[in-house]
């Protein structure tokens, strides 16, 4: 009978001490109360935001008397808010009763947003932006015709991947100053192929293999305006310098060509907010279409004599389209 009464006692008290360690962890996270929302007049509330609808943001603080209490705001009251705006948790000064968490009225209705306010222009937030991109690029040289075998191997040459890295500062919410660099390469091989040689200026036949290296390094002037709630335009343009290398073997010879040249680079793209929308909003999704230009007039084909004029500049513009990742912030697994 013992038995029976025990077994059963540990059957009813388990799903109790379950719920109430549950009930432990949630108000021990809502007492965090991190986050921080100001309001259209300027009044700071630290509290924990739980949910952000269409028309309302819902949170948790703790009133004069410790009380952990819920509320909601109109968003058309709100003027910004910042997730872990502190770095510290409120002390616990007054448990909550067991039986339940007292609920204020919401805030009165001036204005119903038809849709949400989640900016990613936020105040304290979107100050910088690192982000990494790889796609393709395309020689653009309208001049260029593949009249031979040769032709048709330069124009494979022609294309080829891109990656590049990026740095943003904003100091203001749609305009900044930014740090890019990209690395279009190409490759291609041949054999027995009737090959332009230009360090003996001749055409041999033979096996060749070449891989192209076009990296570009520059500063650009940064337009970011939001065209939507998850969504934001990005156009770039300024000067750079841009740097050429052709390496590979001509029969088993090999080859190292370089030049260099100022250059310029004009893009635009789009930065797509990644993320659910209570957590903090610290990667986006880039997409972005670029033209650089670049013309190079000498090369070192290292031959010992240096820069050697060419006879024709050396077309080195060329389109890419890449897709990548912003990091506005730290990302959260780093933390």
């Amino acid at each position: 009978m013992g038995n029976i009464y025990q077994k059963n006692f540990i059957k009813i008290t388990r799903p109790r001490v379950l719920l109430s360690l549950l009930f432990c962890l949630c108000t021990s996270l809502l007492f965090g109360q991190r986050d921080l929302i100001v309001t259209q007049a300027d009044q700071q509330i630290r509290c924990r935001i739980v949910d952000e609808g269409l028309t309302r943001i819902t949170y948790f603080y703790i009133d004069d008397s410790g009380e952990l209490k819920k509320s909601e705001i109109f968003k058309s009251l709100v003027k910004d808010f910042v997730f872990d705006h502190f770095e510290s948790d409120l002390p616990k000064t007054k448990i909550p009763k067991a039986k339940g968490i007292e609920h204020e009225p919401p805030i009165e209705k001036r204005e119903i947003e038809t849709e949400a306010n989640v900016s990613l222009h936020r105040k304290g937030k979107t100050k910088w932006i690192f982000g990494f991109d790889g796609g393709y690029g395309q020689i653009y040289n309208p001049d260029f015709r593949a009249t031979d075998v040769y032709g048709v191997y330069q124009k494979r040459l022609m294309r080829g991947g891109v990656f590049g890295t990026h740095f943003t500062y904003l100091p203001l919410k749609w305009l900044g100053v930014g740090l890019t660099f990209s690395d279009f390469r190409s490759k291609n091989s041949a054999e027995n192929l009737a090959y332009y040689n230009p360090l003996y200026d001749k055409t041999n036949t033979g096996n060749i293999s070449e891989l192209q290296s076009r990296k570009y390094l520059g500063v650009a002037l940064v337009l970011r305006p939001k065209l939507s709630d998850w969504l934001c335009a990005v156009l770039k343009a300024g000067p750079g310098g841009l740097f050429y290398t052709d390496r590979g073997t001509f029969d088993k010879a090999q080859f190292r060509f370089k030049g260099a040249h100022w250059a310029a680079k004009g893009s635009l793209g789009f930065d797509f907010l990644l993320g659910s929308p209570v957590k903090p909003r610290n990667v986006l999704l880039g997409l972005e279409a670029a033209y650089t230009y670049g013309r190079l007039a000498s090369m070192d084909f290292g031959d010992g004599q240096g820069d050697t004029r060419l006879t024709a500049p050396l077309v080195l513009d060329h389109l890419t389209f890449a897709l990548g990742v912003r990091f506005t912030g730290i990302p959260q697994i780093l933390r």
